[in-house]
């Protein structure tokens, strides 16, 4: 995927996962990232009117270069709008992980969740 330009930088896609109860690597491990954009990709009508089970993600950065080493988790809620985080203290190559939470919707709710895909993006200048 081609780079994407805008008033923060250069973006560089890192890939997209699909949130399972298992801790997953995104594909792409980032250079010194700084700034990083959350993009949730689900059917946000389903999210909205579903008796299924709703997530949040949790996400970590793991430290290829010092094993194993794992920052403490932060959570991610779904959302229509992208979310741009900013982290300060980053190693030279990290690769980013996240994993989904569930939590009922309702009192009844069936068993199957709400599928949600997570893509993150950094940005390689600034």
């Amino acid at each position: 995927m081609s780079p994407i330009f805008d008033s923060f930088g250069t973006w560089d896609n890192l890939g997209t996962i699909t949130l399972g109860l298992d801790w997953q690597t995104f594909p792409k491990t980032a250079v010194a990232p700084k700034i990083l954009r959350f993009t949730y990709l689900y059917d946000f009508n389903e999210w909205e009117n579903s008796a299924k089970y709703k997530s949040y993600a949790i996400a970590r950065f793991n430290y290829p270069l010092v094993n194993p080493t794992v920052s403490p988790s932060f959570r991610l809620y779904p959302k229509p709008e992208q979310e741009i985080r900013y982290f300060a203290n980053t190693q030279p190559l990290v690769d980013f992980q996240a994993k989904k939470i569930l939590y009922p919707r309702r009192r009844f709710a069936n068993i199957e969740a709400i599928i949600v895909r997570l893509q993150i993006e950094a940005v390689i200048d600034d």
